[in-house]
């Protein structure tokens, strides 16, 4: 019972994986990436700054966060109410392009000067308005197009264009790919528990399916999918192994009625009948029985089912609903004893499955993953 245990607590950690993210933007890693029709942000490599216009004779810096998803992402920080400053290229010739603000016919360009960097409406002709954009190992850096060896970097949080004898980092351009969104890694197994924000419904994007939990029994559990995921409602979200952006949806959406998903408030305990926990264990994506007395981290997605339904049953089967009300004839099954399995041709099987492949189980089709 002790192993049994620590199975559910390994449930109950390794389902979620969720950022929460106003604007997302990722790096540049090559000029042939670059158009004109994409919006973006210049930051400076390894630190918390990037470019924005000020009210001064000078562009400055902004904060952002940085979050370690392979290097490659980097995320405004949800809690500034200010937008980020944004840009878009005009291209001028190949890999030559001014920098202009979003919604504003000022390009920025270098003032030779001060060394400093200033925003001014300005023909694209100007060479101190023109940019190129050269690969580097950690991404694409914003170069001066008509001097050598000259590249934007902050000095004393005032972006400025320096030469590589000073020792300053480099930039990199970032392109943004998501606005108001979650952002949601669905690890190897396809599954992932997930709940929306407290005041905010998101869209279910392509490639990935929302599900609530609407039935269940001592053997299984009817999940019916969603496109938009209500505000603060448990969900199921199921696609190919990767990171997803769900955006947000203004329209008014109604609350999901008698989903047996729930989200702990840190006091739920298990309690080896009712409650159950998304997790793969042995390769078998399913809900399991939660044990005695372990405890359900706050804001961690859980199953409870009703009294009248308990069961010692080690995990429920999970059965897919589509929009259209079709149930998903192949589903996932996890360990079950003393039920009549046969192959996919009639034969009668004198027990589970041992090797992977399709099987017939109570009238249904099911797949053994493990």
């Amino acid at each position: 019972m002790k192993i049994f245990r620590l199975l559910c607590v390994y449930a109950l950690l390794c389902c979620s994986s969720v950022v929460c993210a106003d604007e997302v933007y990722q790096k540049v890693y090559s000029p042939s990436e670059l158009n004109e029709t994409d919006a973006y942000i210049i930051c400076d490599e390894g630190s918390t700054h990037a470019i924005r216009k000020t009210n001064g004779s000078f562009l400055g810096a902004m904060n952002i966060r940085q979050d370690d998803l392979k290097g490659d992402y980097l995320i405004i920080d949800p809690d500034k109410s200010s937008v980020p400053d944004e840009f878009r290229l005009v291209n001028v010739k190949e890999n030559i392009y001014c920098i202009q603000y979003v919604g504003s016919s000022e390009f920025i360009y270098y003032d030779g000067s001060s060394n400093y960097l200033r925003s001014k409406v300005m023909s694209t002709s100007d060479w101190n308005a023109q940019w190129s954009f050269n690969a580097t190992s950690n991404g694409v850096s914003v170069d001066c197009a008509n001097r050598k060896n000259y590249f934007i970097s902050p000095y004393y949080s005032k972006f400025g264009v320096y030469t590589q004898k000073n020792d300053h980092i480099k930039t990199c351009l970032y392109k943004k790919v998501a606005t108001k969104a979650k952002q949601v890694v669905v690890g190897g197994a396809g599954y992932v528990s997930f709940v929306a924000p407290a005041k905010i419904n998101l869209r279910v994007t392509s490639g990935l399916m929302a599900y609530t939990v609407t039935q269940a029994s001592t053997e299984e559990v009817i999940l019916s999918s969603i496109n938009v995921i209500p505000k603060n409602t448990p969900v199921v979200l199921h696609g190919a192994p990767g990171i997803y952006y769900l955006s947000y949806a203004n329209q008014g959406v109604s609350a999901v009625e008698g989903n047996l998903l729930k989200v702990s408030d840190g006091s739920v305990t298990g309690n080896r009948q009712t409650i159950y926990s998304l997790a793969n264990i042995d390769g078998v994506v399913a809900f399991y029985l939660v044990g005695q007395d372990v405890v359900i981290p706050a804001g961690k997605v859980y199953l409870q089912i009703a009294q009248e339904q308990a069961s010692l049953s080690r995990c429920l089967t999970m059965s897919l609903v589509e929009h259209r009300g079709i149930t998903t004839d192949i589903v996932r099954v996890c360990h079950q004893e003393d039920v009549e399995w046969y192959t996919i041709d009639g034969r009668k099987l004198s027990g589970r499955p041992s090797t992977k492949g399709l099987y017939i189980r109570n009238g249904k089709k099911h797949i053994i993953n493990e």
